[in-house]
């Protein structure tokens, strides 16, 4: 790969997801730190039951969709946009 190709941007920014993907999955925030636990009303919901997720291990993932459709939206020169051009799943993630 040469510098500043578009080829390295893409390997750049998919390691980025990837990251971000494996510390979400692994509960983990931005820093590091733990993402707090589900609100008590969330975490007696049918949805919490019905996708087998963990009362008190939030991992943001319910169908994977989020997470899934993060790609590469922008990538120039010295620039990496990670995002989602999923309307819904950009804004699921905008609300975490």
């Amino acid at each position: 790969m040469t510098p500043n190709s578009t080829e390295l941007r893409q390997a750049v920014g998919q390691a980025i997801i990837d990251r971000i993907r494996e510390r979400t999955e692994d509960n983990l925030d931005r820093t590091g730190k733990r993402f707090p636990n589900y609100s008590k009303e969330y975490a007696e919901s049918s949805d919490v039951a019905a996708y087998g997720k963990s009362k008190t291990d939030p991992n943001l993932t319910q169908t994977g969709d989020m997470l899934g459709l993060m790609d590469i939206i922008e990538e120039k020169k010295n620039k990496i946009v990670i995002g989602w051009s999923d309307d819904d799943e950009a804004g699921k993630a905008h609300g975490h």
